[in-house]
């Protein structure tokens, strides 16, 4: 792709854990990361560990063996960075002063609030007290740090991010970009397309033809809202709809399994996400907050109607009632168990709104995802008066005209 004497640019991602069992944000980092290899990029990566997929990948990796302080660790990379001398430092919400920040899960001040939400009100008060802890208090001064950074960029996942960047970290508004994530719709496709993963699955959880199976992908399943969607099946079962809850997530390297607890079904975490959103007639994420969730997104590219928040910045794609349906609240369960029951209802709704999502989520590809992060790594060195010609092979036409880069600066609205 690039000229036989032209040097690959430097490109360097710090992450706490390169693993992309993690969760969302880490396995979008490896397929960042794998995009910009495969486009001949020097790629350094950061972290204090790799996972065993991660490891094969052709890169240089540094690992960082701080202490579990994350100041210590932003510290140590700071050190290791001025050695590497990337041409671009791209932070995924580890470290301090990179060019780009990009804290995939959101800001840490809304996502503490929603985690607070998530108790039960008589508990409410105990967890904020936890705040308090020094664990806590460390957490709040990184925060502050990475957030106060004067050189940096700020790349928000969704306008809801971007407004809580503005909002809860004070970070002027000129110094954001939105950028909201993509989906590999080859990869995440309708079941139709999935070999014989519906039925093996299906059958290896007990799970008939005749049964409605609801699917909740999650690692944290009290912030996500998984009780509340459990209470909610529990309901429907009583009132003789035929659905099951198959639940996915978990910490990372603990096996797949298989649990069954009546219609409450345990998967553990899952190594192919796609095979199981095949088995599933719905998705279901009731979140109390996320910044932009990428299992919503591959969900709808897998063709699944799709249940979720106001409080998942995924849902600025949906549109309720014609590609997905949309809930004010987590808390409240009669509100899920109502939409849960016109979807149960109806079989010709849920494929409305699944060929709708799929439709819909075309538009946001992975591809218009990296062409727009590597924009901002193109506004950077034109901030910098640094050479950026070295990265013109990775931008689409699309991505590098002036109207596309004027589009990406945003203005948060007040409220």
């Amino acid at each position: 792709m690039f000229a036989p004497h032209s040097p690959a640019p430097r490109v360097a991602i710090v992450i706490d854990r390169f693993d992309g069992r993690r969760g969302g944000a880490a396995r979008w980092t490896r397929d960042f990361v794998a995009w910009l290899i495969a486009n001949q990029c020097d790629v350094h990566v950061l972290a204090r560990t790799i996972g065993p997929a991660e490891v094969q990948l052709p890169l240089t990796f540094h690992l960082i063996d701080a202490a579990r302080s994350p100041l210590a660790f932003a510290t140590a990379v700071a050190s290791r960075l001025s050695a590497v001398a990337p041409l671009i430092s791209h932070d995924m919400g580890a470290a301090i002063g990179c060019d780009l920040f990009q804290p995939h899960v959101g800001s840490p001040a809304a996502c503490w609030n929603g985690s607070v939400a998530s108790y039960p009100p008589w508990l409410r008060p105990w967890k904020r007290l936890c705040g308090l802890s020094p664990r806590y208090c460390l957490q709040r001064r990184m925060s502050a740090a990475q957030y106060g950074s004067r050189n940096s960029l700020f790349i928000a996942v969704s306008h809801k991010s971007a407004r809580d960047m503005h909002e809860l970290h004070g970070v002027p508004r000129r110094k954001i970009r939105v950028v909201h994530n993509g989906v590999d719709c080859s990869r995440f496709a309708p079941a139709v397309f999935q070999d014989d993963s519906r039925i093996l699955i299906r059958r290896d959880f007990g799970v008939s033809d005749s049964e409605v199976l609801l699917i909740s992908m999650a690692h944290h399943a009290r912030l996500k809202g998984v009780p509340g969607l459990i209470r909610a099946v529990h309901q429907l079962r009583r009132e003789g709809y035929p659905v099951k809850l198959l639940l996915c997530g978990g910490p990372a390297g603990r096996s797949q399994r298989v649990v069954r607890h009546g219609a409450i079904l345990h998967a553990g975490c899952v190594a192919d996400a796609a095979s199981f959103y095949a088995a599933a007639d719905v998705s279901v994420h009731p979140t109390f907050y996320d910044a932009c969730s990428l299992v919503t997104l591959e969900a709808m590219a897998a063709g699944l109607p799709v249940v979720t928040t106001r409080g998942n910045g995924a849902s600025e794609f949906i549109t309720h009632g014609v590609d997905g349906l949309l809930l004010d609240s987590p808390h409240n369960d009669d509100a899920l168990v109502a939409a849960l029951r016109l979807l149960l209802r109806s079989d010709s709704l849920r494929r409305q709104l699944g060929s709708a999502a799929r439709r819909l989520i075309g538009a946001h590809t992975v591809e218009r995802n990296y062409h727009e992060i590597v924009a901002t790594y193109a506004e950077v060195l034109d901030r910098r008066n640094a050479d950026a010609s070295s990265l013109e092979p990775l931008l689409s036409s699309e991505s590098t005209s002036s109207t596309q880069r004027a589009a990406a600066c945003i203005s948060v609205p007040s409220r």
